[in-house]
């Protein structure tokens, strides 16, 4: 059960992280509860990054090379977010989520539990990968 458990709740939990990622630098800082682009001023290193970084040309390489720098400005920001955008990573970790999640419903399905317990599984998985804050 333990290890049904976890092919659940493991790519639950990476689902989470990855939202938690794009929120981060596309979400509304009110529903948020931080600035948009924090995580890019404190150089958090994220997939989301990693995917923009490994795709990015010479020009948006040294736009993404300015993460990590606390005085970072809106515009500046904005411009990472373009260049993470432009390089398909957004749409790259938006996939994995989805991925992600369809792994968690798979192996729901194979948990030994009542119906209606598999699919509130399946609506906290979903709640995980649309989230908006």
């Amino acid at each position: 059960l333990h290890h049904r458990l976890e092919t659940f709740g493991r790519p639950v939990g990476q689902a989470f992280q990855l939202r938690d990622d794009l929120l981060g630098v596309l979400g509304d800082a009110n529903r948020v509860g931080k600035p948009v682009g924090d995580d890019l001023r404190e150089g958090k290193a994220t997939e989301l990054v990693a995917v923009a970084v490994d795709r990015a040309d010479p020009e948006q390489q040294a736009t993404l090379g300015r993460i990590g720098d606390p005085a970072l400005d809106d515009e500046a920001v904005a411009e990472i977010i373009d260049v993470q955008v432009a390089t398909g990573a957004v749409d790259e970790i938006r996939r994995r989520v989805d991925r992600l999640i369809a792994d968690a419903a798979d192996a729901a399905l194979h948990l030994p539990f009542d119906p209606a317990i598999r699919a509130t599984l399946m609506v906290l998985a979903n709640y995980v990968a649309d989230r908006n804050h």
